[in-house]
């Protein structure tokens, strides 16, 4: 246990530390960070869970039930469903013998560590969007948002020491994973990402569209941050099952910012350019 989680563990007690360690870190932050957005959130009524598997192997075998062959594909996920947030030891190989606090370093330095520290931010910051009542759990929210706030929170700062350092840096993958899409013409429209969530499970475009989630994201933030924030919050009432919400937040988007499908293509072309000038 530890203040706001229970971390069920077949891993190492030490591992099953470090991930209560930094999920705790992640509570604390991401409370901080929609406060200051004035956007209050809910106090969970029971603690979150986390699971850690051992292994690669042991992680597939028991979530196959639940998420089908799709299971070979993910490094974790979080599930709706059961409310958990599923992930393993990807580093294994290190002997984690003394405090978790310290060795967050080694685990940095193993060639998977940098997904290690993204992956379990990436998950419990879903769990916490639908326990925080920033998102309605099992509502037909859109996946760009979804997906964006949560890469928003996971971006890897290998400089820190703990290797997470809160939130608001520029997600170097992200935006290599978009450049290199928009080089190639493999991006779907701006429109198709913000208005269904078809991209997102067609191997041809889902890097492609996972990236522009993160970028739309953190542009809304760094530019358009009162009307991102009013957003989030207009979202946050979609209730489950809502059959009539996905003409709901079609509308929202493009009334709240103030721009159509064209005029964001140019904005987000030139936003992104400017990271590599």
């Amino acid at each position: 246990r530890t203040q706001n989680y229970v971390i069920v563990y077949e891993s190492s007690r030490d591992f099953a530390k470090w991930c209560g360690m930094f999920v705790e870190r992640l509570h604390r932050t991401y409370y901080a960070f929609w406060k200051n957005q004035r956007l209050p959130l809910e106090e969970s009524e029971f603690p979150l869970v986390v699971v850690v598997y051992k292994n690669r192997r042991s992680f597939e075998t028991h979530c196959r039930e639940e998420v089908g062959e799709g299971v070979i594909g993910i490094l974790g996920y979080y599930s709706q469903h059961s409310n958990l947030v599923h992930v393993y030891d990807m580093t294994p190989t290190i002997q984690k013998v003394n405090s978790p606090s310290v060795w967050s370093a080694a685990v940095l330095r193993h060639t998977n560590g940098e997904r290690q520290v993204a992956t379990l931010v990436h998950e419990a910051a879903h769990q916490l969007a639908c326990n925080s009542g920033l998102q309605q759990r099992l509502a037909p929210y859109p996946v760009w948002l979804s997906e964006g706030i949560a890469m928003f929170f996971e971006t890897p700062d290998l400089g820190h020491q703990k290797g997470w350092n809160g939130i608001g840096s520029v997600h170097r993958q992200k935006l290599s994973d978009f450049l290199v899409a928009q080089r190639d013409g493999r991006c779907p429209t701006w429109n198709d990402v913000i208005q269904n969530n078809d991209a997102f499970t067609d191997t041809e475009f889902a890097i492609a569209a996972y990236s522009q989630s993160w970028l739309l994201t953190y542009y809304l933030y760094k530019k358009k941050r009162k009307e991102f924030a009013r957003y989030v919050q207009q979202l946050a009432e979609i209730r489950p099952f809502d059959r009539t919400a996905n003409e709901k937040f079609k509308s929202t988007f493009f009334r709240t910012f103030q721009m159509d499908a064209g005029s964001i293509a140019e904005e987000l072309r030139q936003f992104s350019q400017g990271f590599v000038r």
